[in-house]
């Protein structure tokens, strides 16, 4: 609308966006990345993430990195999950140990005012 009054009427760009109440910060503004390419970027992630299916966000957005395709780890995490790509994450084993390695032998002792005293032998 705004180039199509400054090229009808030979207006600037303040005057013509002034007259339809345009902000001329909208009028500059151009995306970074085309949707093109963005369908390119979606379609690569699921190919990575399907070729290695247990890396997660971080790993697929350094690949994609070297490849070019990608502007921030935000948009690469975005992406991601709406495509519903979370990595399991797996449940640590506890570790078994000796009870009495864990406990050392602790003496303890109450004092007239009702103090705790202890002392550590090893």
């Amino acid at each position: 609308m705004v180039d199509v009054l400054r090229k009808d009427h030979q207006l600037s760009e303040r005057g013509s966006c002034g007259l339809i109440d345009f902000n001329r910060s909208t009028q500059r503004y151009e995306q970074k990345m085309s949707r093109a390419k963005d369908q390119q970027f979606v379609e690569r992630l699921q190919a990575l993430a399907e070729q290695y299916p247990r890396y997660g966000y971080l790993l697929l957005h350094g690949m994609l990195k070297q490849e070019n395709l990608v502007i921030n780890k935000k948009r690469t995490y975005r992406h991601y999950c709406a495509l519903g790509l979370q990595v399991r994450t797996k449940q640590r084993k506890k570790l078994k140990r000796p009870r009495q390695a864990m406990l050392a032998e602790t003496t303890k002792a109450t004092l007239v005012n009702r103090r705790c005293l202890r002392s550590t032998r090893q």
